[in-house]
């Protein structure tokens, strides 16, 4: 992270996160005594989703540099295959956090997978854990508490990362 960030904005990106978890974990908590899994689902995204969505400009902005550190390479002759192509959507990075979780390809630049595989396993849009988030979200469907209890058990180990 040193590379991207100073070690004062991910400690406070780090502190912004925790605080966040820790308001979700509350509303869990709330959810979970009135049997509302649903809901206590979508409060444990909501932890995840945040933390995805702040890295995003930061990931974006390492991705930009990378690929012009390879065209200026590229330019001066220190590199003979020419790169990929930059494409002007990849000079709109937004300030504080993106639209949408960027791509996993996109959040590993900053966030290895290793350093997060609950968390990628969670995000994943083709895994289980994501499908459901969607079908509570947008067609008001109810998880088993089987599935509930798995994500938790999951979503607590992507907050650990």
């Amino acid at each position: 992270m040193s590379k991207v960030f100073s070690p004062e904005e991910w400690v406070e990106l780090r502190n912004q996160f925790e605080q966040k978890r820790d308001q979700q974990l509350q509303l869990v908590k709330e959810h979970e005594l009135v049997g509302s899994y649903g809901m206590a689902y979508l409060a444990l995204w909501a932890a995840l989703e945040f933390f995805a969505k702040r890295l995003g400009p930061a990931a974006q902005k390492h991705a930009l540099k990378e690929a012009l550190v390879d065209w200026l390479a590229y330019l001066n002759g220190r590199r003979t295959d020419k790169p990929k192509g930059i494409g002007v959507s990849s000079f709109d990075i937004p300030g504080i956090e993106t639209a949408k979780i960027p791509p996993e390809t996109l959040l590993q630049k900053l966030f290895p997978l290793k350093s997060g595989p609950s968390f990628y396993f969670i995000t994943n849009p083709t895994r289980k854990y994501r499908i459901k988030r969607n079908d509570i979200a947008h067609k008001g469907e109810s998880p088993s508490l089987k599935v509930y209890t798995g994500q938790r058990r999951s979503s607590e180990g992507g907050c650990r990362n």
